[in-house]
């Protein structure tokens, strides 16, 4: 059976040689590739999206695999592509088209990918103008999330001395607590190192994040605030080593199994939307805690909306702009509600006195 997505090996081997060229990291005596600058987040994903691209060509139009990665991309072809996923929601579709233009906008100038910019921007505006269904009902205040995830701790506290069932509980709930007021992606969050990216400082707990850990490939640092930092404090020095079995390498990850190993990205996910269900009702998976912490912090006013960009460690504004939006919209909406509410009580006043 053919593969939805070729591994790399799999690929003609003018992809391989794209690609190898693509993030070459530059020296003194070599160029860097033109897209050397980001993350390893984002060229894996870019990875898969070429590979579902190849996968779609090598089922339906295997004539095509002997042309060039540019040649073969024309405008038509991707457009046929695209319209395989319609089964999908627009914003893979979307994600997908702009993955490969970002490869194409390095093999022709602009005027040559006019036709694929259109067609890229159209599947754009479809995915903005789309809700998104994995979000109805499962987008709750930040509030909800941290007071959920302090009363399990402390409802296991005392007895994670003698219960190892209340151990297990005190890091679900340090996971709920920690992840709601700094909501990384799932990537950096499970895979959060003491020394590393987490590290003890005199005032509390610092969580320090590179181009390694985020999506972006920038520098993130903040404080960890209360009340997770005290519950962390708690946690790393009294909970944690009860969750390290002899002989287990742990590289010092934050958060270990219940067989003392490190969580891998993938169950993490899977666990944090089990946790949420069980504790409020709602299964929230990693990356919606940042959609709960952006909504929360526009919803409370326009101004809080501005710093969405900088607590989820996005390279531009759209995010926060959006919320913003959003946010004055709620703002301008309660201001005429004041001022109907406000001619309704003077009319009455007037009416009485008549």
């Amino acid at each position: 059976m053919t593969r939805l997505a070729l591994k790399p090996a799999a690929w003609p081997q003018p992809d391989q040689i794209l690609w190898s060229g693509l993030f070459r990291k530059g020296h003194p005596l070599d160029v860097a590739g033109p897209l050397s600058h980001l993350s390893l987040i984002s060229i894996t994903g870019m990875e898969v999206t070429w590979g579902h691209w190849l996968g779609w060509v090598t089922r339906e139009r295997p004539d095509l695999l002997r042309l060039d990665p540019l040649t073969r991309a024309a405008p038509e072809v991707l457009h046929a592509w695209l319209g395989s996923m319609a089964h999908l929601v627009p914003a893979t579709a979307s994600f997908r088209i702009n993955a490969v233009l970002r490869v194409l906008k390095t093999l022709a100038p602009p005027e040559a990918l006019i036709a694929h910019r259109k067609l890229a921007l159209f599947h754009q505006r479809i995915s903005d103008a789309t809700p998104s269904r994995r979000k109805l009902g499962r987008i709750v205040a930040t509030a909800v999330l941290v007071d959920a995830g302090v009363a399990h701790y402390l409802q296991h506290q005392d007895a994670a001395s003698s219960s190892i069932e209340s151990v297990y509980g005190c890091r679900d709930a340090m996971m709920v607590t920690l992840l709601a007021l700094m909501p990384m992606r799932r990537h950096p969050f499970a895979n959060l190192e003491l020394g590393r990216s987490l590290q003890r400082a005199q005032d509390g707990w610092r969580v320090i994040l590179d181009g390694v850990d985020l999506k972006s490939g920038q520098y993130w640092e903040a404080s960890v605030p209360e009340p997770a930092a005290s519950l962390l404090t708690q946690y790393v020095d009294v909970i944690r080593p009860r969750l390290k079995l002899p002989g287990a390498q742990d590289a010092c990850r934050l958060w270990l199994t219940k067989h003392g190993t490190p969580y891998g990205e993938g169950y993490m996910g899977v666990w944090i939307r089990q946790l949420t269900s069980r504790l409020i009702g709602v299964a929230i998976c990693p990356h919606l805690f940042r959609d709960c912490a952006a909504t929360t912090m526009a919803l409370s006013s326009a101004r809080n909306a501005r710093g969405i960009r900088a607590l989820l460690g996005h390279a531009s504004d759209r995010t926060a702009e959006r919320h913003y939006n959003q946010a004055s919209a709620v703002e301008a909406g309660l201001e005429l509600q004041d001022i109907v509410l406000a001619r309704r009580k003077a009319a009455k006043t007037t009416r009485k006195r008549a």
